[in-house]
């Protein structure tokens, strides 16, 4: 927990959000599958998207598209379908 008293207080707060946000990842890693998707270029909302609700682990511009591996809960399975080339 932060305490403003001492002079480590933003270090403190900083390392604590960075293990929170590790702690979320892990979380992610274990609860989701990974899959591998390929989405065109004008398409980028998925990308958002699964940088929303799930994760990328892997990112590659290719010619056709964006080649990605990532986590997504399976209540969004549907939403991704259509881009997954792999799971």
């Amino acid at each position: 927990m932060c305490r403003p008293c001492s002079n480590h207080y933003l270090f403190s707060c900083q390392r604590t959000s960075l293990q929170l946000a590790a702690h979320c990842n892990d979380l992610i890693r274990d609860r989701f599958g990974s899959a591998e998707l390929l989405v065109p270029h004008d398409r980028y909302d998925v990308i958002a998207r699964l940088r929303q609700v799930g994760h990328v682990q892997e990112e590659e511009p290719l010619d056709e598209g964006v080649r990605l591996i990532g986590r997504f809960p399976p209540s969004q399975n549907g939403y991704f379908a259509p881009f997954v080339i792999s799971d």
